[in-house]
């Protein structure tokens, strides 16, 4: 067995996973900010008092150096994370541990499916974070930043970052308010919006637009076969998600390419399966 964390600004998500990437056992926590990797290592601890594993996977929002085990950036709002050296938690919990940036765990979730071997994974969340696989191998980049394509400067006249532009929380965030929705999750109402309200689709269609035009612009470079879309916009209605899946093969209209577009199939699982996945790499397990 795996003990596996998924790390996330807002929550921990965290399970036993077996060697087939059966999730025997699933949770979550509120991510404490400023003692997250105490939390890591007494959710392992806890974990290690009902099941016996010597590995631990992790998946992890920042820059991660797989090599060494180390988060080497985070943004501004999570920034006491860089430096985070979690050998120093393998140590103390007597366990092996593998972690990877978390888009390029969801990426390498969609290896264990073997539907395709080269594409991208775009998580759509507080940012928008992007794996890359290609040929079977995830592309981690010289310093540990392939695919940290969010930071590019591409909305409102170079002025705002892929990362703001296409935050599918900011999105929320403004529709929330807008159309006075309190809920937690105001994506369960966007079907009943987008067929009823004039403004909300076109706010929509607008963001749609952006995700379908930078998702087709990403799959071209790399000339992949395929692209996956998860975090939070993966769960909107298929109605809505076809939206922006159409316009994308649109633009393949008098083109070479034909590239595919679809909803990641891991979902709020990615992270962990992903790493798993890795962890297996790592240390050559069946």
């Amino acid at each position: 067995m795996i003990f596996a964390l998924d790390i996330g600004g807002t929550s921990i998500k965290y399970g036993i996973i077996d060697f087939k990437y059966d999730i025997l056992f699933s949770s979550s926590v509120k991510t404490k900010k400023e003692k997250m990797i105490f939390q890591v290592e007494k959710l392992i601890l806890e974990a290690k008092k009902s099941y016996d594993f010597d590995y631990v996977a992790i998946s992890s929002a920042g820059v991660v150096d797989s090599n060494n085990n180390k988060i080497t950036y985070t943004n501004s709002d999570y920034r006491i994370w860089t430096g985070f050296d979690f050998n120093i938690v393998a140590r103390n919990t007597n366990t092996k541990i593998a972690m990877i940036n978390d888009a390029n765990a969801a990426a390498l979730s969609e290896l264990v499916s073997k539907k395709h071997d080269s594409f991208v994974s775009i998580t759509l969340g507080t940012g928008l974070g992007a794996g890359i696989v290609y040929n079977g191998e995830i592309f981690q980049g010289k310093n540990f930043l392939g695919g940290e394509i969010g930071n590019n400067l591409a909305f409102k006249n170079q002025k705002e970052k892929i990362n703001e532009g296409l935050s599918f929380s900011r999105f929320n965030k403004k529709i929330s308010q807008k159309f006075k929705i309190k809920s937690k999750t105001p994506s369960v109402y966007y079907l009943k919006l987008y067929k009823e309200n004039q403004d909300f689709k076109v706010l929509f269609n607008n963001y749609a637009s952006k995700l379908a035009y930078w998702s087709f612009v990403i799959a071209i470079i790399l000339n992949v076969d395929h692209v996956y879309i998860g975090g939070a916009f993966s769960f909107v209605d298929d109605f809505l998600f076809d939206k922006a899946k159409d316009i994308f093969i649109s633009m393949q209209d008098d083109s070479p390419y034909k590239i595919n577009f679809s909803k990641a199939s891991y979902k709020n699982n990615a992270g962990i399966i992903g790493a798993t996945y890795f962890l297996k790499q790592k240390f050559n397990l069946a």
